[in-house]
Protein backbone atom coordinates (compact mmCIF):
# COMPACT_ATOMS: atom_id res chain seq x y z
CA UNK A 1 0.00 0.00 0.00
CA UNK A 2 1.35 3.44 -0.94
CA UNK A 3 1.24 5.90 1.95
CA UNK A 4 -0.37 9.28 1.23
CA UNK A 5 2.03 12.04 0.27
CA UNK A 6 1.50 15.75 -0.26
CA UNK A 7 0.95 16.39 -3.95
CA UNK A 8 2.16 19.98 -3.63
CA UNK A 9 -1.29 21.58 -4.07
CA UNK A 10 -2.75 20.90 -0.64
CA UNK A 11 -4.09 17.53 -1.76
CA UNK A 12 -2.76 14.13 -0.78
CA UNK A 13 -2.00 11.46 -3.37
CA UNK A 14 -1.71 7.70 -2.93
CA UNK A 15 -3.96 5.38 -0.96
CA UNK A 16 -5.14 5.76 2.63
CA UNK A 17 -7.14 3.82 5.20
CA UNK A 18 -10.58 4.82 6.37
CA UNK A 19 -12.72 4.40 9.48
CA UNK A 20 -16.45 4.85 8.79
CA UNK A 21 -19.11 5.01 11.50
CA UNK A 22 -21.80 2.43 10.79
CA UNK A 23 -24.57 2.55 13.43
CA UNK A 24 -26.94 4.00 10.84
CA UNK A 25 -26.65 0.81 8.77
CA UNK A 26 -28.76 -1.10 11.28
CA UNK A 27 -32.48 -1.26 10.48
CA UNK A 28 -34.71 0.59 10.19
CA UNK A 29 -32.30 2.21 7.72
CA UNK A 30 -33.42 5.73 6.89
CA UNK A 31 -31.74 8.66 5.13
CA UNK A 32 -28.35 8.67 6.85
CA UNK A 33 -28.25 4.88 6.71
CA UNK A 34 -28.89 4.90 2.97
CA UNK A 35 -26.18 7.52 2.53
CA UNK A 36 -23.68 5.46 4.55
CA UNK A 37 -24.61 2.21 2.81
CA UNK A 38 -24.25 3.56 -0.73
CA UNK A 39 -21.11 5.55 0.04
CA UNK A 40 -19.53 2.49 1.65
CA UNK A 41 -20.42 0.35 -1.37
CA UNK A 42 -18.80 2.80 -3.77
CA UNK A 43 -15.71 3.43 -1.64
CA UNK A 44 -14.96 -0.30 -1.60
CA UNK A 45 -14.48 -0.05 -5.37
CA UNK A 46 -12.01 2.82 -5.23
CA UNK A 47 -8.26 2.16 -5.39
CA UNK A 48 -7.61 5.25 -3.27
CA UNK A 49 -9.10 3.49 -0.24
CA UNK A 50 -6.73 0.99 1.34
CA UNK A 51 -8.45 -0.71 4.27
CA UNK A 52 -12.01 0.39 5.02
CA UNK A 53 -13.20 -0.39 8.55
CA UNK A 54 -16.83 -0.06 9.67
CA UNK A 55 -17.14 0.87 13.33
CA UNK A 56 -20.23 0.58 15.54
CA UNK A 57 -19.27 1.94 18.92
CA UNK A 58 -15.99 0.15 19.67
CA UNK A 59 -16.87 -2.86 17.54
CA UNK A 60 -15.60 -3.51 14.07
CA UNK A 61 -18.39 -4.81 11.84
CA UNK A 62 -17.36 -7.74 9.68
CA UNK A 63 -20.15 -7.01 7.18
CA UNK A 64 -22.96 -4.58 6.49
CA UNK A 65 -25.98 -5.43 8.69
CA UNK A 66 -28.90 -7.13 6.99
CA UNK A 67 -31.28 -4.40 5.83
CA UNK A 68 -34.23 -6.77 6.23
CA UNK A 69 -33.44 -7.67 9.85
CA UNK A 70 -35.99 -6.95 12.53
CA UNK A 71 -35.30 -3.46 13.95
CA UNK A 72 -35.94 -4.65 17.50
CA UNK A 73 -33.05 -7.11 17.18
CA UNK A 74 -30.54 -4.32 16.59
CA UNK A 75 -28.03 -4.34 19.45
CA UNK A 76 -26.69 -0.82 18.98
CA UNK A 77 -29.88 1.07 19.79
CA UNK A 78 -30.54 -0.96 22.91
CA UNK A 79 -27.03 -0.88 24.31
CA UNK A 80 -27.06 0.75 27.77
CA UNK A 81 -25.23 4.03 28.19
CA UNK A 82 -22.30 3.85 30.59
CA UNK A 83 -22.55 5.99 33.77
CA UNK A 84 -19.53 8.03 32.65
CA UNK A 85 -21.06 8.77 29.25
CA UNK A 86 -24.43 9.63 30.82
CA UNK A 87 -22.69 12.06 33.18
CA UNK A 88 -20.81 13.51 30.22
CA UNK A 89 -24.08 14.86 28.83
CA UNK A 90 -24.38 17.10 31.90
CA UNK A 91 -20.78 17.94 32.76
CA UNK A 92 -18.01 19.39 30.62
CA UNK A 93 -15.33 17.83 32.82
CA UNK A 94 -16.99 14.42 32.65
CA UNK A 95 -17.31 14.76 28.88
CA UNK A 96 -13.58 15.40 28.57
CA UNK A 97 -12.90 12.32 30.71
CA UNK A 98 -15.28 10.19 28.65
CA UNK A 99 -13.65 11.40 25.41
CA UNK A 100 -10.20 10.49 26.67
CA UNK A 101 -11.37 7.05 27.78
CA UNK A 102 -13.10 6.45 24.44
CA UNK A 103 -9.99 7.41 22.44
CA UNK A 104 -7.86 5.08 24.52
CA UNK A 105 -10.34 2.20 24.20
CA UNK A 106 -10.63 2.75 20.44
CA UNK A 107 -6.85 2.78 20.06
CA UNK A 108 -6.54 -0.47 22.03
CA UNK A 109 -9.41 -2.09 20.13
CA UNK A 110 -7.79 -1.36 16.79
CA UNK A 111 -4.37 -2.49 17.99
CA UNK A 112 -5.59 -5.77 19.46
CA UNK A 113 -3.87 -8.76 17.80
CA UNK A 114 -6.28 -10.64 15.60
CA UNK A 115 -8.68 -7.72 15.30
CA UNK A 116 -8.15 -7.73 11.56
CA UNK A 117 -7.62 -10.94 9.57
CA UNK A 118 -4.11 -11.18 8.18
CA UNK A 119 -2.86 -8.44 10.50
CA UNK A 120 -1.77 -10.20 13.71
CA UNK A 121 0.31 -7.27 14.93
CA UNK A 122 -2.64 -4.92 14.92
CA UNK A 123 -3.66 -2.58 12.14
CA UNK A 124 -2.77 0.73 13.76
CA UNK A 125 0.74 -0.39 14.75
CA UNK A 126 1.68 -0.39 11.09
CA UNK A 127 -0.80 2.16 9.71
CA UNK A 128 -0.98 5.59 11.34
CA UNK A 129 -2.58 7.63 8.52
CA UNK A 130 -6.18 6.47 8.84
CA UNK A 131 -8.87 9.04 8.21
CA UNK A 132 -12.14 8.92 10.14
CA UNK A 133 -15.43 9.86 8.43
CA UNK A 134 -18.53 10.53 10.52
CA UNK A 135 -21.64 10.53 8.25
CA UNK A 136 -23.90 11.95 10.98
CA UNK A 137 -22.36 15.27 12.13
CA UNK A 138 -21.05 14.40 15.62
CA UNK A 139 -17.84 12.33 15.37
CA UNK A 140 -16.54 10.01 18.07
CA UNK A 141 -13.56 11.31 20.04
CA UNK A 142 -10.61 10.63 17.74
CA UNK A 143 -7.10 12.02 17.67
CA UNK A 144 -6.53 11.66 13.95
CA UNK A 145 -7.81 13.38 10.83
CA UNK A 146 -11.57 13.62 10.71
CA UNK A 147 -14.20 14.51 8.10
CA UNK A 148 -17.83 14.96 9.19
CA UNK A 149 -20.96 15.17 7.08
CA UNK A 150 -23.53 17.69 8.27
CA UNK A 151 -26.74 16.45 6.70
CA UNK A 152 -28.82 19.39 7.91
CA UNK A 153 -29.30 21.86 10.73
CA UNK A 154 -32.81 20.72 11.64
CA UNK A 155 -31.90 20.80 15.33
CA UNK A 156 -31.31 24.55 14.97
CA UNK A 157 -34.16 25.42 12.64
CA UNK A 158 -36.83 23.29 14.33
CA UNK A 159 -35.66 22.46 17.87
CA UNK A 160 -39.23 21.79 19.03
CA UNK A 161 -39.51 18.97 16.49
CA UNK A 162 -36.69 16.94 18.06
CA UNK A 163 -36.65 14.91 21.26
CA UNK A 164 -35.23 17.01 24.10
CA UNK A 165 -32.55 14.38 24.81
CA UNK A 166 -31.32 14.48 21.22
CA UNK A 167 -31.22 18.28 21.21
CA UNK A 168 -29.21 18.42 24.43
CA UNK A 169 -26.80 15.80 23.11
CA UNK A 170 -26.16 17.85 19.94
CA UNK A 171 -25.67 21.08 21.87
CA UNK A 172 -23.22 19.38 24.24
CA UNK A 173 -21.07 17.75 21.55
CA UNK A 174 -21.31 20.24 18.68
CA UNK A 175 -18.34 22.44 19.74
CA UNK A 176 -16.11 19.36 19.87
CA UNK A 177 -17.44 18.19 16.49
CA UNK A 178 -16.59 21.51 14.86
CA UNK A 179 -13.13 21.59 16.42
CA UNK A 180 -12.39 17.96 15.58
CA UNK A 181 -13.54 18.00 11.95
CA UNK A 182 -10.72 18.93 9.59
CA UNK A 183 -13.30 19.29 6.83
CA UNK A 184 -17.08 19.33 6.77
CA UNK A 185 -19.19 17.87 3.97
CA UNK A 186 -22.69 19.09 3.19
CA UNK A 187 -24.91 17.62 0.50
CA UNK A 188 -26.30 20.94 -0.78
CA UNK A 189 -25.28 24.58 -1.08
CA UNK A 190 -28.37 25.26 1.04
CA UNK A 191 -26.84 23.52 4.06
CA UNK A 192 -23.34 24.83 3.31
CA UNK A 193 -24.66 28.37 3.66
CA UNK A 194 -26.32 27.44 6.96
CA UNK A 195 -23.13 25.85 8.31
CA UNK A 196 -21.26 29.03 7.46
CA UNK A 197 -23.84 31.51 8.78
CA UNK A 198 -25.17 29.63 11.82
CA UNK A 199 -22.06 27.80 12.97
CA UNK A 200 -19.45 30.29 11.78
CA UNK A 201 -17.45 27.73 9.82
CA UNK A 202 -15.25 29.27 7.09
CA UNK A 203 -16.43 28.39 3.61
CA UNK A 204 -13.05 27.01 2.64
CA UNK A 205 -13.53 24.17 5.18
CA UNK A 206 -16.90 23.08 3.74
CA UNK A 207 -17.29 20.83 0.68
CA UNK A 208 -20.61 20.30 -1.12
CA UNK A 209 -20.98 16.68 -2.22
CA UNK A 210 -24.48 15.84 -3.54
CA UNK A 211 -26.04 12.49 -2.77
CA UNK A 212 -26.76 9.98 -5.51
CA UNK A 213 -29.54 7.69 -6.54
CA UNK A 214 -29.01 3.97 -7.03
CA UNK A 215 -29.67 2.01 -10.24
CA UNK A 216 -32.51 0.15 -8.48
CA UNK A 217 -34.59 3.30 -8.91
CA UNK A 218 -35.75 3.37 -12.52
CA UNK A 219 -39.01 3.24 -14.48
CA UNK A 220 -40.64 -0.21 -14.50
CA UNK A 221 -43.41 -1.83 -16.51
CA UNK A 222 -46.76 -2.72 -14.90
CA UNK A 223 -45.96 -6.42 -15.35
CA UNK A 224 -42.65 -6.03 -13.51
CA UNK A 225 -44.32 -4.11 -10.70
CA UNK A 226 -47.35 -6.31 -10.18
CA UNK A 227 -45.90 -8.98 -7.84
CA UNK A 228 -44.55 -6.43 -5.35
CA UNK A 229 -47.42 -3.98 -5.58
CA UNK A 230 -50.04 -6.68 -5.12
CA UNK A 231 -48.25 -7.80 -1.94
CA UNK A 232 -48.85 -4.29 -0.57
CA UNK A 233 -52.39 -4.01 -1.95
CA UNK A 234 -51.39 -1.39 -4.54
CA UNK A 235 -52.11 -0.90 -8.26
CA UNK A 236 -49.77 0.67 -10.78
CA UNK A 237 -50.58 4.35 -11.35
CA UNK A 238 -53.44 4.28 -8.87
CA UNK A 239 -51.90 6.01 -5.84
CA UNK A 240 -49.92 9.04 -4.70
CA UNK A 241 -46.90 8.36 -2.53
CA UNK A 242 -45.07 10.08 0.30
CA UNK A 243 -42.02 8.60 2.05
CA UNK A 244 -40.41 9.74 5.28
CA UNK A 245 -40.13 9.15 9.00
CA UNK A 246 -43.36 10.08 10.79
CA UNK A 247 -42.20 13.12 12.76
CA UNK A 248 -43.21 16.81 12.83
CA UNK A 249 -40.55 18.21 10.50
CA UNK A 250 -41.91 16.14 7.62
CA UNK A 251 -45.09 18.27 7.71
CA UNK A 252 -47.32 15.25 7.23
CA UNK A 253 -50.26 16.90 8.98
CA UNK A 254 -50.53 19.63 6.34
CA UNK A 255 -50.08 17.10 3.55
CA UNK A 256 -52.86 14.96 5.02
CA UNK A 257 -55.13 17.98 5.49
CA UNK A 258 -54.54 19.15 1.91
CA UNK A 259 -55.15 15.69 0.55
CA UNK A 260 -58.23 15.19 2.73
CA UNK A 261 -59.77 18.36 1.25
CA UNK A 262 -59.51 17.08 -2.33
CA UNK A 263 -62.69 15.95 -4.08
CA UNK A 264 -63.70 12.39 -3.32
CA UNK A 265 -63.37 11.54 -7.02
CA UNK A 266 -59.66 12.50 -6.92
CA UNK A 267 -59.11 10.48 -3.76
CA UNK A 268 -60.76 7.42 -5.29
CA UNK A 269 -58.57 7.72 -8.37
CA UNK A 270 -55.34 8.05 -6.36
CA UNK A 271 -55.36 7.25 -2.63
CA UNK A 272 -52.41 8.61 -0.67
CA UNK A 273 -49.92 5.94 0.40
CA UNK A 274 -47.70 6.85 3.37
CA UNK A 275 -44.41 4.98 3.83
CA UNK A 276 -42.13 5.53 6.79
CA UNK A 277 -41.15 4.31 10.23
CA UNK A 278 -42.78 5.95 13.22
CA UNK A 279 -40.50 8.62 14.65
CA UNK A 280 -41.03 10.95 17.59
CA UNK A 281 -43.60 13.47 18.82
CA UNK A 282 -46.01 12.18 16.21
CA UNK A 283 -49.23 11.51 18.11
CA UNK A 284 -51.06 14.21 16.14
CA UNK A 285 -49.73 12.93 12.81
CA UNK A 286 -50.80 9.38 13.61
CA UNK A 287 -54.26 10.52 14.72
CA UNK A 288 -54.82 12.54 11.54
CA UNK A 289 -53.64 9.61 9.45
CA UNK A 290 -55.87 7.14 11.28
CA UNK A 291 -58.91 9.28 10.48
CA UNK A 292 -58.12 9.26 6.75
CA UNK A 293 -57.27 5.57 6.82
CA UNK A 294 -60.71 4.91 8.30
CA UNK A 295 -62.24 6.81 5.37
CA UNK A 296 -60.27 4.72 2.89
CA UNK A 297 -58.46 7.78 1.53
CA UNK A 298 -55.02 6.92 2.96
CA UNK A 299 -52.97 3.74 3.22
CA UNK A 300 -50.17 3.57 5.80
CA UNK A 301 -47.60 0.90 4.92
CA UNK A 302 -45.16 1.72 7.71
CA UNK A 303 -41.51 0.94 7.06
CA UNK A 304 -40.89 -0.68 3.64
CA UNK A 305 -37.59 -2.46 3.09
CA UNK A 306 -35.00 -1.74 0.42
CA UNK A 307 -36.10 -4.69 -1.73
CA UNK A 308 -39.67 -3.46 -2.21
CA UNK A 309 -39.28 0.31 -1.95
CA UNK A 310 -38.04 0.98 -5.52
CA UNK A 311 -41.11 -0.86 -6.85
CA UNK A 312 -43.44 1.17 -4.63
CA UNK A 313 -41.81 4.34 -5.96
CA UNK A 314 -42.04 3.28 -9.61
CA UNK A 315 -45.70 2.31 -9.34
CA UNK A 316 -46.89 5.68 -8.03
CA UNK A 317 -48.93 8.16 -10.04
CA UNK A 318 -47.07 10.96 -8.28
CA UNK A 319 -44.83 11.63 -5.30
CA UNK A 320 -45.21 14.36 -2.67
CA UNK A 321 -42.77 15.59 0.00
CA UNK A 322 -43.72 18.88 1.66
CA UNK A 323 -41.29 18.86 4.59
CA UNK A 324 -40.80 22.07 6.50
CA UNK A 325 -37.05 21.53 6.21
CA UNK A 326 -34.65 19.09 4.54
CA UNK A 327 -30.90 19.08 4.09
CA UNK A 328 -31.20 17.29 0.75
CA UNK A 329 -34.33 15.31 -0.02
CA UNK A 330 -33.36 11.87 -1.29
CA UNK A 331 -36.92 10.49 -1.77
CA UNK A 332 -37.84 13.16 -4.37
CA UNK A 333 -34.67 12.27 -6.29
CA UNK A 334 -35.54 8.56 -6.08
CA UNK A 335 -39.02 9.33 -7.39
CA UNK A 336 -37.59 11.33 -10.30
CA UNK A 337 -35.25 8.45 -11.19
CA UNK A 338 -38.27 6.12 -11.09
CA UNK A 339 -40.08 8.16 -13.74
CA UNK A 340 -42.61 9.62 -11.30
CA UNK A 341 -43.65 13.32 -11.19
CA UNK A 342 -42.75 15.09 -7.95
CA UNK A 343 -44.21 17.75 -5.67
CA UNK A 344 -41.90 19.20 -3.00
CA UNK A 345 -41.47 22.20 -0.73
CA UNK A 346 -40.41 25.56 -2.12
CA UNK A 347 -37.63 27.34 -0.28
CA UNK A 348 -35.92 24.19 0.98
CA UNK A 349 -32.93 22.13 -0.15
CA UNK A 350 -35.37 19.98 -2.11
CA UNK A 351 -35.89 22.88 -4.51
CA UNK A 352 -32.12 22.91 -5.13
CA UNK A 353 -32.00 19.14 -5.65
CA UNK A 354 -34.99 18.96 -8.01
CA UNK A 355 -34.00 22.22 -9.77
CA UNK A 356 -36.88 22.79 -12.20
CA UNK A 357 -37.94 19.14 -12.30
CA UNK A 358 -40.76 19.25 -9.74
CA UNK A 359 -43.90 21.10 -8.79
CA UNK A 360 -43.30 23.37 -5.81
CA UNK A 361 -45.60 24.46 -3.00
CA UNK A 362 -45.26 26.59 0.11
CA UNK A 363 -45.14 23.93 2.86
CA UNK A 364 -47.21 26.19 5.13
CA UNK A 365 -50.01 26.70 2.58
CA UNK A 366 -52.45 23.77 2.64
CA UNK A 367 -54.49 25.23 -0.21
CA UNK A 368 -51.45 25.43 -2.51
CA UNK A 369 -50.38 21.92 -1.53
CA UNK A 370 -53.87 20.70 -2.44
CA UNK A 371 -53.74 22.38 -5.86
CA UNK A 372 -50.38 20.76 -6.65
CA UNK A 373 -51.58 17.35 -5.43
CA UNK A 374 -54.55 17.55 -7.77
CA UNK A 375 -52.18 18.44 -10.62
CA UNK A 376 -50.17 15.29 -9.86
CA UNK A 377 -53.35 13.30 -10.38
CA UNK A 378 -54.93 15.13 -13.34
CA UNK A 379 -52.32 17.12 -15.30
CA UNK A 380 -50.93 14.42 -17.58
CA UNK A 381 -49.13 16.80 -19.96
CA UNK A 382 -47.42 18.57 -17.08
CA UNK A 383 -46.48 15.25 -15.55
CA UNK A 384 -44.88 14.00 -18.76
CA UNK A 385 -42.79 17.18 -18.97
CA UNK A 386 -41.61 16.84 -15.37
CA UNK A 387 -40.85 13.12 -15.74
CA UNK A 388 -38.58 13.79 -18.73
CA UNK A 389 -36.69 16.51 -16.91
CA UNK A 390 -36.52 14.45 -13.74
CA UNK A 391 -35.00 11.46 -15.50
CA UNK A 392 -32.27 13.61 -17.01
CA UNK A 393 -31.52 15.33 -13.71
CA UNK A 394 -31.39 12.12 -11.67
CA UNK A 395 -29.11 10.43 -14.21
CA UNK A 396 -26.42 13.00 -13.39
CA UNK A 397 -26.59 12.33 -9.63
CA UNK A 398 -24.95 8.99 -8.94
CA UNK A 399 -23.39 7.39 -5.88
CA UNK A 400 -20.17 7.02 -7.85
CA UNK A 401 -20.06 10.80 -8.24
CA UNK A 402 -20.81 11.15 -4.53
CA UNK A 403 -17.87 8.89 -3.70
CA UNK A 404 -15.63 10.88 -6.04
CA UNK A 405 -16.50 14.14 -4.32
CA UNK A 406 -16.13 12.57 -0.89
CA UNK A 407 -12.65 11.26 -1.70
CA UNK A 408 -11.68 14.74 -2.89
CA UNK A 409 -12.73 16.05 0.54
CA UNK A 410 -10.73 13.27 2.21
CA UNK A 411 -7.64 14.26 0.25
CA UNK A 412 -7.95 17.91 1.28
CA UNK A 413 -8.36 16.83 4.91
CA UNK A 414 -5.30 14.61 4.71
CA UNK A 415 -3.34 17.44 3.14
CA UNK A 416 -4.37 19.81 5.92
CA UNK A 417 -3.54 17.15 8.50
CA UNK A 418 -0.09 16.60 7.01
CA UNK A 419 0.61 20.31 7.21
CA UNK A 420 -0.55 20.37 10.83
CA UNK A 421 1.45 17.27 11.68
CA UNK A 422 -1.56 15.03 12.36
CA UNK A 423 -0.76 11.35 12.27
CA UNK A 424 -3.58 8.83 12.68
CA UNK A 425 -4.87 7.71 16.07
CA UNK A 426 -3.36 9.58 18.96
CA UNK A 427 -4.30 11.33 22.16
Amino acid sequence: MVAPVDGGDGLVTGSFDLLLTAESLFPPRTGIGNYTFNLHRELLLRPEIGRLVLLAGLRRLESVPDHAATPAATPIADRPISPLRRLAHESGLAMAAWSAVYRARLRLALKAPGSFPGDPLGWVRTRRDALYHEPNMIPRPYGGICVSTFQDLAWHRFPDALPVERLRWIERHLPRALAQSTRIITTTDFVRREVMSVLGVPGDRVDVVPLGVGPEYHPRSPAELEPVLSRHGLEHGRYLLTVGTIEPRKNLRRLLAAYGALPASVQRLAPLVVVGASGWRNAAELADMDALVARGAVRYLGYVGAGDLPFVFAGARGFAAVSLYEGYGLPPLEAMASGVPVLCSAGTAMEEVTTGCARLADPLDEAEIGIRLRELVEDEDGNRFLVGRGLRRSAALTWAACAEGTIASYRMALGAGAVAGATGISD
